[in-house]
Protein backbone atom coordinates (compact mmCIF):
# COMPACT_ATOMS: atom_id res chain seq x y z
CA UNK A 1 0.00 0.00 0.00
CA UNK A 2 1.33 3.60 -0.83
CA UNK A 3 2.01 5.61 1.68
CA UNK A 4 0.15 8.69 0.58
CA UNK A 5 1.80 11.48 2.77
CA UNK A 6 5.26 9.81 2.46
CA UNK A 7 4.41 10.01 -1.76
CA UNK A 8 3.28 13.62 -2.24
CA UNK A 9 6.44 14.58 0.16
CA UNK A 10 8.50 12.35 -2.21
CA UNK A 11 6.69 14.01 -5.50
CA UNK A 12 6.27 17.68 -3.99
CA UNK A 13 9.42 19.42 -5.82
CA UNK A 14 8.14 17.77 -9.40
CA UNK A 15 5.68 19.08 -12.22
CA UNK A 16 2.57 17.42 -12.47
CA UNK A 17 3.33 16.20 -15.64
CA UNK A 18 6.63 15.01 -14.77
CA UNK A 19 4.37 12.57 -11.85
CA UNK A 20 2.13 11.77 -14.28
CA UNK A 21 4.49 10.86 -17.28
CA UNK A 22 6.36 8.75 -14.31
CA UNK A 23 3.37 7.12 -13.36
CA UNK A 24 2.15 5.77 -16.79
CA UNK A 25 5.84 5.03 -17.44
CA UNK A 26 5.25 2.36 -14.67
CA UNK A 27 1.88 1.26 -15.59
CA UNK A 28 3.13 0.66 -19.15
CA UNK A 29 5.71 -1.52 -17.79
CA UNK A 30 5.44 -3.38 -14.80
CA UNK A 31 2.91 -6.40 -16.09
CA UNK A 32 6.11 -7.31 -18.40
CA UNK A 33 8.56 -6.80 -15.41
CA UNK A 34 6.50 -9.55 -13.16
CA UNK A 35 6.61 -11.31 -15.99
CA UNK A 36 10.57 -11.47 -16.81
CA UNK A 37 10.57 -11.88 -13.29
CA UNK A 38 8.75 -14.96 -12.89
CA UNK A 39 10.51 -16.23 -16.01
CA UNK A 40 13.94 -16.30 -14.38
CA UNK A 41 12.24 -17.89 -11.15
CA UNK A 42 10.61 -20.56 -13.28
CA UNK A 43 14.06 -20.59 -14.96
CA UNK A 44 16.10 -21.27 -11.69
CA UNK A 45 17.99 -17.81 -12.72
CA UNK A 46 18.79 -16.48 -9.20
CA UNK A 47 21.14 -14.02 -11.25
CA UNK A 48 18.59 -12.64 -13.42
CA UNK A 49 15.94 -12.68 -10.12
CA UNK A 50 17.97 -10.82 -8.00
CA UNK A 51 18.38 -7.75 -10.74
CA UNK A 52 14.98 -8.10 -11.76
CA UNK A 53 14.07 -8.31 -7.97
CA UNK A 54 16.29 -5.15 -7.41
CA UNK A 55 14.64 -3.01 -10.09
CA UNK A 56 11.18 -4.25 -8.44
CA UNK A 57 12.04 -3.31 -4.97
CA UNK A 58 13.68 0.62 -6.48
CA UNK A 59 10.01 1.00 -8.25
CA UNK A 60 8.47 0.11 -5.27
CA UNK A 61 10.81 3.14 -2.88
CA UNK A 62 9.98 5.30 -5.65
CA UNK A 63 6.36 4.96 -5.75
CA UNK A 64 7.11 4.89 -1.41
CA UNK A 65 5.12 0.87 -0.85
CA UNK A 66 6.74 -0.26 1.69
CA UNK A 67 4.90 -3.76 1.65
CA UNK A 68 5.98 -4.09 -2.11
CA UNK A 69 9.74 -2.96 -1.56
CA UNK A 70 9.77 -5.52 1.56
CA UNK A 71 9.14 -8.52 -0.88
CA UNK A 72 11.34 -7.55 -3.57
CA UNK A 73 13.65 -7.04 -1.14
CA UNK A 74 13.35 -10.77 0.34
CA UNK A 75 13.17 -11.56 -3.38
CA UNK A 76 16.27 -10.33 -4.01
CA UNK A 77 18.31 -11.33 -0.78
CA UNK A 78 17.59 -14.81 -1.57
CA UNK A 79 18.72 -14.94 -5.00
CA UNK A 80 21.77 -13.35 -4.08
CA UNK A 81 22.50 -15.87 -1.33
CA UNK A 82 21.47 -18.88 -3.86
CA UNK A 83 18.67 -19.84 -2.39
CA UNK A 84 15.28 -20.63 -4.15
CA UNK A 85 12.95 -22.51 -2.08
CA UNK A 86 10.17 -19.53 -0.61
CA UNK A 87 11.17 -17.21 -3.78
CA UNK A 88 7.81 -18.33 -5.81
CA UNK A 89 5.61 -18.02 -2.76
CA UNK A 90 7.33 -14.15 -2.14
CA UNK A 91 6.77 -13.73 -6.15
CA UNK A 92 2.82 -14.65 -5.43
CA UNK A 93 3.09 -11.75 -2.49
CA UNK A 94 4.87 -9.32 -4.56
CA UNK A 95 2.24 -9.82 -8.17
CA UNK A 96 -0.18 -9.13 -5.74
CA UNK A 97 1.27 -6.11 -3.87
CA UNK A 98 2.69 -4.68 -6.91
CA UNK A 99 -0.80 -4.85 -8.70
CA UNK A 100 -2.48 -3.03 -5.54
CA UNK A 101 0.05 -0.17 -6.15
CA UNK A 102 -0.61 -0.23 -9.92
CA UNK A 103 -4.36 0.29 -8.99
CA UNK A 104 -3.80 2.99 -6.29
CA UNK A 105 -1.39 4.94 -9.10
CA UNK A 106 -4.54 5.40 -11.21
CA UNK A 107 -5.82 6.59 -8.53
CA UNK A 108 -2.98 9.48 -7.76
CA UNK A 109 -2.83 9.99 -12.04
CA UNK A 110 -6.57 10.22 -11.95
CA UNK A 111 -6.67 12.73 -9.11
CA UNK A 112 -3.91 14.80 -10.25
CA UNK A 113 -5.87 15.86 -13.15
CA UNK A 114 -9.47 16.80 -10.63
Amino acid sequence: MIERDDFREQFKYFDREVVVEIIDLFLGTYQQQLTDLQKCISALDLEKVNMHAHSMKGLAGTFVDPDAKEIAAAIEEMARNGESSGIPELFTRLKSSTHQMAGELKEIRDQMYS
